[in-house]
């Protein structure tokens, strides 16, 4: 006698390997996936300078916070990563003009701000969060688009390890 653990119902069956996305087109699902990661970024954005206005308020003590990354856990339920980042990128904006706005255009993306940030003072952010120029230049190549035939590299191949990417 069969029991009904072996046969799941015909819903669960027909969805194998199935999302909510599943009827879009593919070229609906290119176009919206490019999108959405804008939005994602324009909505990090706007967090980063939230959390850098609320941190310089101080308004998470007022909330019952002993400290920002406390309200960024508790409240906001970021992981610790989430909120170390998102609170070192904010005190650097805080600190230097242009990463609220380096951010906001996608000239740079959080890791990169959050790697950047310790280094940045008042007097460099202006040169090192301004957008590339073609008189300026820069010392490292233009990332390239990895091949459809070969595995994706995380950087081009012609750079050696351990060179940065610096203005000339």
């Amino acid at each position: 006698m069969a029991s009904a653990l072996d046969h799941p119902p015909p819903s669960k069956v027909a969805n194998v390997n199935r999302t909510p996305l599943s009827h879009l087109s593919d070229e609906v699902l290119r176009r919206e996936i490019k999108s959405s990661t804008v939005d994602e970024k324009n909505a990090t954005a706007k967090l980063i300078l939230r959390i850098a206005e609320y941190c310089h308020r101080k308004l998470y003590l007022q909330d019952g916070f002993p400290s920002m990354r406390a309200y960024c856990i508790g409240e906001l339920e970021l992981s610790p990563d989430e909120a170390a980042k998102r609170i070192q990128v904010a005190r650097a904006g805080l600190r230097c003009p242009g990463v609220f706005e380096a951010l906001a255009e996608r000239r740079i993306h959080l890791t990169g701000m959050r790697i950047l940030a310790p280094h940045l003072t008042p007097e460099n952010a202006e040169e090192l969060l301004s957008p590339p120029s073609a008189s300026r230049g820069r010392t490292c190549p233009p990332r390239s688009r990895p091949s459809r035939r070969t595995s994706p590299r995380l950087r081009p191949t012609n750079v050696p390890r351990g060179t940065l990417c610096h203005p000339k």
